[in-house]
């Protein structure tokens, strides 16, 4: 979709050979999908749970791993912090995350 709001420079990571720059790379561009796409999620299910969420901070951290055939893997770790809502509320609704 071009609506002209996504208008950059991109760079390649330093992992794959880049060098460090004022620019995005591809990997922050799909960290930060990925988390938005997370959030999304997560309120959904809250909703839907009738659990009001007030500002969650979504973070994901991406690496790059190998899988000894030349090809490679990007693996997530997602870190949610969810104000306001008690430990257990926070992970009943990010189990029925994974399930929807």
């Amino acid at each position: 979709m071009d609506d002209g709001v996504l208008d950059f420079k991109v760079e390649i990571w330093i992992e794959i050979g880049g060098c460090r720059s004022a620019f995005t790379n591809p990997k922050q561009l799909f960290a930060a999908g990925y988390a938005a796409c997370f959030d999304r999620a997560l309120n959904l299910v809250a909703r839907s749970q009738k659990v009001q969420l007030k500002d969650p901070k979504i973070k994901v951290s991406l690496s790059r791993l190998e899988n000894g055939e030349g090809c490679f893997l990007l693996a997530a770790d997602i870190y949610a912090t969810i104000p306001e809502i008690v430990r257990e509320t926070a992970k009943k609704l990010h189990q029925k995350k994974k399930h929807t």
